[in-house]
């Protein structure tokens, strides 16, 4: 298990070293909607690319100073729920971009079929041959390829949101 534990509990477990209050909400937040620190939330989603998404995840704040667990916890749960939001966005504008690509394939298709019945210019026919695949393969592409990532991804946010959050004081 190179980048993360798991521990008997059958937990993902991510230790991870602060030694004050800004390094894990940022500097800039004001009021109660704390925005999680950019550099912490790469951090996280670095170790938690690799995990199976079949077990939970734990993160263990190993702290020099008193946090409050709560505050974090909320923290951690906006900025996720906030990037679950944007990527099941990204994930709906793909398959409505895969399903254009593809009406658009079809139809370059169709009329190469009838450019290629009532009228043989190779320029042309070759040309609308090459946009027709091109559409296909980009709405193949987006749909098969592209969208598993987007899938995982949205998992792996629904996992971070529901993280169990543990704070640790070092002496």
């Amino acid at each position: 298990m190179n980048k993360f534990e798991q521990n008997f509990e059958n937990l993902n477990i991510v230790n991870i070293k602060v030694d004050n209050k800004e390094q894990v909400i940022s500097k800039f937040s004001y009021d109660e909607n704390d925005k999680l620190n950019k550099e912490l939330s790469e951090f996280i989603l670095d170790k938690t690319k690799t995990m199976s998404l079949n077990t939970d995840i734990k993160l263990n704040f190993y702290a020099s100073s008193p946090i409050e667990q709560q505050e974090i916890k909320t923290t951690l749960q906006n900025h996720f729920r906030e990037e679950y939001i944007e990527t099941k966005h990204e994930l709906k504008r793909a398959n409505i971009f895969s399903l254009i690509m593809l009406i658009l394939g079809v139809i370059s298709l169709s009329i190469l079929v009838l450019a290629h019945k009532f009228f043989d210019y190779f320029y042309f026919t070759t040309i609308l041959e090459i946009a027709s695949w091109v559409f296909v393969w980009e709405a193949v592409d987006i749909f098969f390829l592209q969208r598993s990532r987007l899938k995982r991804q949205c998992l792996l946010m629904k996992k971070l949101y529901s993280a169990q959050v543990e704070i640790i004081i070092n002496h």
